[in-house]
């Protein structure tokens, strides 16, 4: 019985190490656990702050005690992947980063810029983008170039009158519908000058106006009032003057040159002797700007350029009304007369040609007191060209003109802009005189006197040619 006792106690004390042992080893194997999986590639870029760090990162790794987040497995069902979402970690600055805040389309992506022609330098070469890494570059912004509507290429001229006479010195109406002109008795190739019109489009040719079958006529350096309907004019018979005629009235008959009538006021009375070749109104209708010589001794003449209120015409004396703004003395400048003067849309400036050297050149000059603010051309002076009657366009951004290389020469049609840059040529016709433009309301187009030398029966003809679309 004692043995038997001593050998239970044994068997259980020997259950009881076993039992240990078994447990330590137990303890002792390791058990292996899933690897966490990264996330794939494709997935949307995210801003820096929502990019959790690596785990070589010592500021990310995770405080003892402290479980590491669970990434999902992209090869699970969806009853498998966890429900839990780590918790962003503050990026170290001392590490780069490389992933925008706003994702970057792939069309979105900055290009190089090529480096300007001529230079030395060769072109940046943007390198392809990794997919897989957001582009950080910034372009800066390229600003758009204003560009600025330029002249156009002239369209073919269009020929307005048809009529065995002369027309020439056209004027455009500034609202738009008729251009008038000077005109000969019907079937007459040389003065006196009546007054006809036409409409743009060439139809409606018609006579205005008459006077008596003498000396220059009624007609001469038309201009329109503004858009009163109402039309200046160089009348040259007997005592001349300058004119007012109320187109009203067309088509009429003038009689009684010497005196006003029913169509026609004196508006200036040039003084016997004297003489009067230059005549403009500005666009608005509020200033008249006139010529006037003294005599007609061209070895001492004195002829200026005088400006005035159309309201205040009340048919005085040319030479003695209104403000002086240019003075040419034929003793010490020479016998040649100005060819031609318009006054800017503002009023406050002018454009003259003058003559200069063996040519005559463009000046703007100031209204008020005549002074010269720039000059337009050169090539009058430097080499004998004729730069004639300019006419500055209703915008006052261009001034159109003739222009003849040299005396002699057959004119073209020029348009520079109205700070002498920017010089056009608008016609190129080496048998053909193109002469006295001026432009349309809209300034898209010429009006001009045209004499085609080519034909044996050639005559002046108006003209007109689209010079801006």
């Amino acid at each position: 019985m004692k043995y038997f006792t001593i050998l239970v106690i044994s068997i259980a004390l020997l259950a009881s190490l076993g039992c240990s042992l078994l447990e330590s080893a137990i303890d002792e194997i390791p058990i292996p656990t899933r690897q966490a999986t990264a996330a794939p590639s494709g997935d949307t870029a995210v801003s820096p702050t929502e990019i959790p760090k690596s785990q070589a990162d010592p500021d990310s790794s995770t405080p003892q005690g402290q479980q590491p987040p669970v990434v999902p497995d992209p090869t699970a069902t969806t009853a498998q992947q966890p429900t839990e979402i780590p918790a962003p970690l503050t990026p170290d600055p001392k590490q780069a980063t490389t992933a925008p805040d706003i994702a970057v389309s792939p069309v979105d992506q900055p290009t190089a810029t090529p480096a300007p022609t001529g230079s030395d330098t060769p072109s940046p070469t943007a390198s392809p983008a990794d997919p897989s890494t957001p582009d950080t570059s910034v372009a800066e912004a390229t600003p758009t170039p204003e560009v600025k509507p330029e002249a156009e290429a002239p369209a073919w001229p269009r020929r307005l009158t048809i009529s065995l006479g002369e027309q020439l010195d056209p004027s455009w109406d500034p609202r738009g519908g008729t251009i008038a002109f000077m005109t000969t008795k019907p079937g007459a190739t040389q003065r006196p000058w009546d007054i006809g019109a036409v409409n743009p489009d060439g139809s409606n040719q018609r006579v205005l106006a008459t006077g008596p079958n003498r000396d220059i006529g009624i007609g001469g350096e038309l201009s329109w009032v503004g858009k009163t309907g109402l039309l200046m004019s160089n009348e040259r018979i007997g005592i001349h003057s300058y004119t007012t005629f109320d187109t009203s009235k067309a088509p009429f008959n003038r009689v009684n040159t010497g005196s006003n009538d029913a169509a026609f006021t004196r508006s200036l009375v040039i003084s016997g002797g004297q003489g009067g070749d230059g005549l403009t109104v500005s666009r608005d209708g509020k200033f008249v700007m006139w010529m006037v010589r003294n005599s007609h001794n061209p070895a001492s003449y004195v002829n200026t350029v005088r400006i005035a209120l159309i309201s205040d015409l009340k048919g005085q004396s040319a030479d003695a009304f209104g403000t002086v703004i240019h003075t040419h003395k034929a003793a010490a400048d020479g016998p040649d007369l100005n060819r031609g003067f318009s006054i800017s849309p503002d009023n406050k400036s002018f454009v003259i040609s003058l003559k200069t050297g063996k040519g005559y050149d463009l000046f703007v000059k100031d209204t008020a007191s005549g002074q010269t603010v720039r000059r337009l051309t050169t090539n009058g002076e430097a080499d004998g060209v004729l730069n004639h009657y300019p006419d500055v366009s209703p915008d006052g951004r261009w001034v159109a003109f003739s222009v003849r290389q040299g005396i002699g020469t057959k004119a073209d049609l020029y348009i520079v802009r109205i700070d002498g840059t920017d010089l056009r040529q608008v016609t190129a016709t080496q048998s053909v005189d193109e002469d006295r433009p001026s432009w349309s309301p809209d300034g898209k187009e010429l009006a001009y006197g045209r004499l085609d030398a080519a034909g044996p029966a050639s005559s002046w003809d108006i003209y007109a040619i689209r010079v801006f679309n």
